[in-house]
């Protein structure tokens, strides 16, 4: 009977108590939302980067185009005499 009185004591002793469980769950729940919503805040700005990129990329394909068709253009103006 003692050993088993020696069980339990020890097996009190050990268990882990509810309310530190509770708080440490809590404390992570908070740390887990805020790297999500850090990531979240990352990942749109990176998109923002990207689409900016490819606004400046479009730009320059723009110009580059309207120079190659004036340029056509004016070979063909020049070599019909107009």
């Amino acid at each position: 009977m003692n050993e088993f009185r020696g069980a339990l004591e020890d097996a009190e002793r050990t268990k882990y108590p509810r309310r530190e469980a509770e708080a440490q769950i809590s404390s992570l729940n908070e740390r887990l939302t805020k790297l999500e919503r850090a990531r979240t805040g990352d990942a749109g700005q990176q998109l923002g980067l990207k689409s900016g990129y490819l606004w400046a990329i479009g730009v320059v394909v723009l110009i580059s185009t309207i120079f190659g068709v004036v340029g056509v253009v004016m070979v063909f103006i020049s070599t019909r005499g107009l």
